[in-house]
């Protein structure tokens, strides 16, 4: 498996107010994939620096850190009304893939996640039958929020037993 960067223009789980300069600024590092949080800037201003991403080449995600079925469901059709490559985050639901279409690409969290900051929790074994479950439905990967589970001194088993599977 090749590791690919996504460089993510946050900060406290916000993105950041000069997201464009700061795109800009690096934009042609030889990085594919770039992104932004779903807060922190207007719609507008995210449609804007999706087209400045897009038109330099680069492949664009949306994370979003919602819950609730209707929250999930916005910000997917703010990921697919603004055009972004991949939808990021959120916990899964099958209604998504009616709104989305298959127009984006989808990755979920995997295991049970809450909070804000969120907390990634359950046993390793109901994280990778999570997964598991996701892939079979048809997700095109999932956000693993390995840095900020429970039981921190287990993140290096899990990240090796979820690869294994």
């Amino acid at each position: 498996m090749k590791s690919e960067l996504i460089v993510m223009l946050t900060y406290n789980d916000e993105t950041v107010e000069d997201a464009v300069d700061v795109f800009n600024n690096i934009k042609d590092l030889p990085i594919k994939y770039f992104g932004f949080k779903d807060i922190g800037l207007p719609h507008k201003r995210m449609d804007t620096l999706n087209n400045i991403m897009k038109k330099a080449g680069k492949e664009t995600f949306l994370e979003v850190v919602r819950y609730t079925e209707q929250e999930v469901l916005e910000s997917a059709d703010l990921a697919v009304n603004i055009g972004f490559d991949y939808l990021m985050g959120t916990l899964y639901y099958d209604s998504i893939w009616d709104l989305i279409d298959k127009k984006i690409k989808y990755l979920p969290f995997c295991g049970k996640v809450y909070d804000h900051p969120s907390i990634l929790d359950g046993t390793m074994d109901e994280i990778i039958a999570d997964a598991k479950d996701m892939e079979v439905k048809g997700v095109d990967g999932f956000d693993l929020f390995a840095y900020r589970y429970k039981y921190l001194d287990k993140v290096p088993e899990l990240i090796k037993k979820l690869l294994s599977v």
